[in-house]
């Protein structure tokens, strides 16, 4: 024992102790996660467990790259209380980072269905959403303050005991040297963990090698899916193909007009928050909280198979007004790429006589929602500042959608024909506030969907005001969600299902115009098909096509935790940042995505492959040089 302190000292034995605590915290954050979140994880294997306590050693690995260099130095004054207080204070630091980011994830998670990344951070610059958000945050989730509190004790008792552990009584230069050796030793050992394996440092992408898609969140733990992104400044410019292979694969150069329906109609956008096709009783046999939206896509031309190209708001925005998909880690919004001049449907409607407004009810800033309305054109924006009236503030958010859309439509009536209002709303959103006039009047089972019953009433009012108007016959609406939110049912926790939303043309002038259409579609496709629809003959910049093009296949792609995927032919693809195919799956058969063809030897649509390649090393490059308008 004598020549074993000698090799191993306790000073060591007490770093390796501390590494131990706080891939302890990391583990009993998982199985706290998986608890939270047992639906969306029903396929788990042993080796998931093994994985995620993987991926836990290589955070510890990183975090320590931090904390041991100087912990290690063979300082004369390592022995000194204040010495090592300085320590324990920093280690506490790590780890309530890690508590922090974990625990934020019990319920963050079921809204992306992915771990946080570092573009979280950057909701803070998105205007007041999360200081407002506190006091509610506060109310609704006080458990995970509970379980954070427990876990900085715990992890104090057993730092505790790390103390005990003596250092050597004196400085020497032979104890110096010692120093040294061991911590060379020591960086090059948790250099390597840190790393992982093959020559490359391993990323968030390497779960997808070892776990089904769906359960790459449980082997991940949030502090390394932050660590992993907190420097992803953009995207990496892509060679797939040549030049002239690309323009025959794929280009944004659009011209449409050749479907021209309408004579200068005017254009309302309607964005509805969180409306999933899994709430909206039409797609469902009338089984669902939304019985207006019911009626209105019965009058209305419906694409059954439509796809959000994001997760969340912040990212709906670009794709439906610019047609911009969210293929990066951060939204186009806050992003370095922000600034780059863009193509939209303001701009474009502009040059053809158009006026334009936005209208959001949430405080203005909110998602930057402004900023970027202000980029892409629109002549007017009408938050909640505009609004003007504080009594119908729900106290979080914003403006409630009943009294906003009254006030959206007042502001439409004074407008001139042609115009392009685009309309978002807010509800249903946390913490699922119903104004009181309207308490006992909605009756679903939980608060999230009285908040949809809610939202669907406001929309009735909505359309019972608008059709007394004018310009209401001669008005082209345009109906989608922004995203998908926390899901009830397994197809709509997988990687298919949680970007399922709808999209529905009405026009009410044109009552023959009805009918639904299985064409797979998405987000983006909304720019290209209203241009198609009015008659707009010049070229432009769009990621989308017009889903009237009877040449257009139809197809969707998005991009999530370094996954990009498509969808075309009834077939989905995964394909990795690392440029490598992960998944194919056969959606027809197989739509919770639980029989990996690629696996079984079956390799993915050459087209839809070489597609989604051609999309990705398009989009970087437009990113990268700022082209995102035709010349």
């Amino acid at each position: 024992m004598k020549y074993m302190h000698l090799i191993f000292p306790n000073f060591l034995k007490a770093l390796f102790f501390r590494m131990g605590i706080m891939m302890l915290i990391l583990y009993i954050c998982r199985i706290l996660f998986l608890f939270f979140n047992w639906s969306f994880f029903d396929d788990l294997s042993f080796f998931d467990f093994i994985l995620g306590f993987w991926f836990d050693l290589i955070t510890v690995c990183i975090l320590f790259l931090f904390y041991s260099p100087l912990y290690l130095l063979p300082l004369p004054w390592r022995n000194k209380n204040w010495y090592k207080w300085t320590f324990k204070i920093a280690f506490h630091l790590f780890n309530f980072f890690n508590i922090g980011l974990n625990l934020l994830d019990l319920e963050y998670f079921k809204f992306t269905q992915k771990r946080v990344t570092y573009d979280v951070f950057s909701y803070t610059q998105n205007g007041e959403d999360l200081w407002n958000l506190i006091p509610a945050f506060l109310v609704d989730y006080w458990y995970l303050f509970l379980f954070a509190i427990a876990l900085v004790a715990l992890t104090e008792w057993l730092y505790r005991k790390t103390d005990r552990m003596e250092y050597e009584d004196q400085f020497t230069w032979k104890f110096g040297l010692k120093g040294l050796g061991y911590m060379l030793v020591y960086l090059a050992l948790i250099v390597v963990l840190g790393r992982g394996v093959g020559l490359k440092p391993i990323g968030v992408l390497t779960a997808s090698k070892y776990t089904q898609p769906q359960n790459i969140s449980f082997v991940l733990n949030s502090s390394f899916t932050v660590i992993k992104t907190w420097n992803t400044s953009g995207v990496e410019l892509k060679n797939y193909f040549t030049e002239d292979e690309l323009k025959e694969i794929y280009t944004p150069i659009r011209t449409v007009g050749s479907q021209k329906k309408f004579d200068q109609p005017n254009v309302v956008v309607l964005i509805l928050e969180s409306h999933s096709k899994e709430f909206i009783g039409y797609f469902h046999e009338g089984d669902g909280y939304t019985p207006f939206l019911d009626s209105l896509f019965r009058q209305s031309l419906v694409y059954t198979n439509a796809w959000a190209n994001g997760k969340q708001s912040i990212e709906a925005l670009p794709s439906i007004i610019s047609s911009i998909p969210s293929l990066m880690d951060r939204p186009f919004i806050n992003s370095i790429y922000k600034t780059n001049p863009i193509t939209s449907l303001p701009i474009l409607l502009k040059e053809k006589g158009y006026s334009s407004a936005f209208f959001h009810g949430a405080t203005n800033g909110s998602m930057n929602f402004d900023g970027f309305c202000g980029l892409a054109g629109f002549d007017n924006y009408f938050g909640r500042s505009e609004y003007g009236d504080e009594s119908d503030y729900d106290g979080t958010w914003g403006i409630d959608d009943e009294s906003f859309l009254q006030f959206s439509l007042e502001k439409i009536n004074q407008f001139e024909s042609p115009f392009l209002a685009t309309v978002f709303t807010m509800y249903p959103h946390h913490p699922y506030v119903i104004p009181d006039r309207h308490e006992g009047k909605f009756d679903a089972e939980d608060e999230r969907m009285r908040q949809m019953q809610f939202a669907s009433y406001a929309l009735e009012q909505f359309f019972a005001e608008a059709r007394k108007q004018d310009w209401f016959e001669n008005t082209l609406f345009v109906i989608t969600a922004d995203h998908t939110p926390d899901s009830k049912d397994n197809y709509y926790r997988r990687r298919l299902g949680m970007y399922a939303v709808p999209i529905a043309f009405y026009y009410p002038g044109k009552t023959d115009w009805i009918g639904e259409k299985s064409k797979h579609v998405q987000q983006i496709d909304i720019m290209p098909s209203i241009l198609d629809l009015i008659g707009f003959q010049d070229e432009f910049y769009a990621f989308g096509n017009s889903v009237f093009d009877p040449n257009y296949k139809g197809y969707a792609v998005q991009y999530t935790q370094n996954l990009y995927q498509i969808i075309q032919d009834d077939q989905l693809i995964m394909f990795g940042s690392d440029d490598e195919v992960k998944h194919v799956y056969d959606i027809t058969s197989d739509s919770l995505l639980n029989n990996d063809l690629y696996k079984q030897g079956v390799h993915p649509e050459e087209e839809s492959l070489n597609k989604l390649k051609a999309i990705i090393q398009t989009f970087n490059y437009s990113m990268i040089n700022n082209e995102l308008r035709v010349k």
